[in-house]
């Protein structure tokens, strides 16, 4: 597997990507936003670790520009900043893990296998059909009526998980223990944003209402019969 680490720190790029090599991976590091972009837009990579702040691009911006152009690649950002408002930024444009500066070379290890592993989809099987629903477990393509959803990995991660236990109610703990993992020091609202977006693109195939909000314990995935296909411009909350 081919990784790009895009960080303006040299020294510490260095460190990741000698790290990674030493995992079996091929590594590619730059320094420069805009460099970075270039290598990521060819579609070679299976997961991008990116600084937000380096010159020339942003790794925000990078996201942001990846995404519009309809790539789903997986991006775990690296970054000094540390306030909610950071992360849920990174998160809510399309990146799928946040790690902060200072961090331990096995973490960030840790984070990149977990990643790669979500987007390999390791299960034995290969699509889960649930209603008008067609779930690709293997390439992580979701589909409502024919429409394509364009899911992030961790968006096709909650969305498969809620289907699985359709009908029942999961408690955000349980979501975020399946999604990130026992240890994970993830907040809640981290959780809450990915929900909100995975409601935004199901509105816009005109699935909406299917995830319904269970206050102060979780979230519960409607039946197959309690969901109906209307019109997206109406509000989903």
């Amino acid at each position: 597997m081919r990784l790009l680490i895009a960080e303006d720190d040299v020294l510490l790029g260095r460190a990741i990507a000698d790290a990674l090599v030493q995992e079996g991976y091929e590594v590619d590091a730059l320094p420069d936003g805009a460099d970075s972009f270039f290598y990521a837009s060819q579609g070679i990579y299976d997961l991008l670790v990116l600084d937000i702040t380096m010159p020339g691009m942003s790794g925000l911006e990078i996201v942001e520009s990846l995404r519009a152009e309809g790539f789903d690649t997986p991006v775990l950002f690296v970054t000094a900043r540390d306030t909610i408002s950071d992360r849920v930024r990174g998160l809510s444009i399309g990146g799928d893990d946040y790690l902060v500066k200072p961090f331990a070379l096995a973490e960030l290890i840790a984070r990149v296998h977990a990643l790669l592993r979500r987007s390999a989809g390791e299960s034995s099987r290969k699509q889960l059909v649930y209603g008008a629903f067609e779930l690709d477990l293997l390439r992580h393509e979701a589909r409502y009526r024919e429409n394509d959803l364009s899911l992030t990995v961790m968006e096709f991660e909650l969305l498969e998980f809620l289907i699985i236990n359709k009908g029942s109610i999961v408690t955000r703990g349980q979501i975020s223990d399946r999604l990130w993992g026992y240890d994970s020091d993830i907040g809640f609202g981290i959780l809450d944003v990915h929900i909100h977006n995975l409601r935004k693109k199901l509105a816009a195939a005109s699935c909406i209402d299917a995830i319904k909000t269970i206050r102060g314990v979780g979230y519960q995935f409607k039946t197959a019969l309690e969901i109906e296909p209307r019109e997206s411009g109406e509000n989903v909350g």
